[in-house]
């Protein structure tokens, strides 16, 4: 009987859940009317999927959430996980840990809940609306041309004696518009006074990217000092393991105390890619071109990342007869 299929997951050994999906799915109705299909099984279906969809440096992170739920709620039936359930779990989660952690771990819960509606398995969880509240977070950010004196400040204010150098990390992103990922992973071979091509590594791999020339200057400087210990990486080349993860620490270290010794809102790396869109938009840059520099998939998510500065609103203005 349909209805009455019972899985594991293929890490513990037993049917494979495609296969059992496969054998319920000629049925037009629910597939798990006696709720026997788990949440850890959808929960590693819906790992594969994400997975196979994006870059491979998200993939730990990833398999992280997968665990968590799978050690939570891996056993249960998903019939059985109501909504007032999950809004007490994140109530106490958040006690326990950063939003920022809690709306992650959600967010792949939603997705297990949304596997489970695209293959007609019964569920109460809303994916649509949680009834789970969260803080507003300041995600989108821009370091303007103003600010950008008071951040260089704080680089001087923190690191009085590398300030130069370690500016020149952040200065090579806002002429580039390189995520943190690609930067970490450029060689040698990838610049030239001309183009950048992001490597593979990254998020958009193969990709062109015109150099501007002060950006191709700052290579310069890096690929000398990689050069001089032997390093096949130009930025941070000391680093030769677990460099991701070296980024996020690179980040608490350094950017972090220099954005807060300049009196600035808290600005993350990331913002500095919003800035460099919001400043081609400022210069008059087609918007679809700046959606090719930035390795966007669509117009939209390009539009996200762009402020217009209001000098460019008061030109605009001014324009009229």
């Amino acid at each position: 009987m349909q209805g009455s299929l019972s899985l594991t997951s293929p890490e513990r050994g037993g049917l494979c859940l495609d296969r059992a999906l496969s054998l319920a799915g000629s049925n037009s109705k629910a597939v798990n009317p006696g709720g026997e299909i788990t949440l850890g099984d959808l929960a590693l279906k819906t790992r594969d999927e994400i997975v196979a969809r994006t870059r491979p440096s998200s993939h730990a992170c990833t398999g992280s959430l997968c665990k968590y739920w799978v050690a939570k709620w891996g056993g249960r039936a998903l019939n059985e996980i109501t909504s007032l359930e999950v809004v007490a779990w994140a109530t106490t989660r958040k006690q326990e840990k950063a939003e920022a952690t809690v709306v992650r771990e959600l967010s792949f819960l939603r997705q297990i809940f949304r596997t489970a509606t695209r293959l007609k398995i019964a569920h109460q969880f809303p994916c649509t609306d949680h009834g789970v509240r969260f803080k507003k977070l300041r995600r989108h950010q821009w370091l303007t041309y103003e600010e950008q004196p008071q951040l260089i400040a704080g680089y001087q204010a923190t690191l009085p004696d590398t300030w130069q150098l370690e500016w020149s990390l952040a200065d090579f992103v806002l002429l580039s518009g390189l995520r943190r990922g690609e930067q970490m992973h450029l060689r040698a071979e990838h610049l030239d006074e001309r183009f950048i091509r992001v490597p593979q590594e990254g998020k958009c791999g193969g990709r062109l990217v015109p150099m501007h020339p002060r950006a191709w200057e700052i290579s310069l400087q890096w690929i000398r000092r990689a050069r001089d210990i032997n390093s096949e990486w130009v930025f941070w080349p000391e680093v030769t393991r677990n460099r991701l993860k070296y980024g996020e620490r690179y980040a608490l270290k350094v950017w972090y105390p220099a954005v807060d010794a300049s009196g600035l809102p808290r600005l993350q790396w990331r913002d500095l890619r919003r800035s460099y869109a919001s400043r081609l938009l400022e210069q008059d840059v087609p918007v679809l071109e700046v959606k090719e520099l930035l390795g966007h998939t669509s117009v939209e998510q390009t539009l996200t990342y762009c402020q217009i500065q209001p000098n460019k609103l008061r030109r605009s203005v001014l324009r009229l007869s």
